[in-house]
């Protein structure tokens, strides 16, 4: 059977991006790690999400080390609680066309994310 609750299918503690770092440093850390999102924190809190599909839009990237993640980060991500059922999430991802989910922790939880990629993966893991 699988779990409903969305933080026991989401990366926890994913690799993150200060908002002052540059496109340069956010493109090396994709590529690095293997992932198309990074959380952007501000003072160790969310405060935006930065995709490959952000940086994509821009159309002169040539200038990666001069832009800021700031600049193009989405600053309102879809975020939802550690204790949220997963349909709803999913639910919710697809209708408004969204790729990941930050998923709050609590006090004694961690936070982390989910994303289309996690979906795929636990889709084939019930197949």
């Amino acid at each position: 059977m699988i779990s409903r609750k969305i933080s026991d299918h989401m990366t926890q503690l994913p690799h993150t991006i200060g908002e002052g770092a540059t496109l340069k440093k956010a493109r090396e850390m994709m590529m690095e790690f293997s992932t198309h999102h990074l959380p952007v924190l501000s003072g160790g809190a969310v405060v935006g999400m930065l995709s490959d599909r952000d940086m994509q839009m821009i159309k002169n990237l040539s200038d990666e080390e001069h832009v800021l993640v700031r600049e193009i980060m989405t600053d309102e991500p879809f975020m939802v609680d550690h204790s949220a059922d997963l349909k709803d999430v999913l639910t919710e991802m697809h209708k408004r066309g969204y790729h990941s989910a930050i998923v709050k922790g609590t006090s004694h939880d961690s936070w982390g994310i989910f994303t289309a990629s996690d979906a795929v993966k636990l889709l084939a893991q019930t197949l």
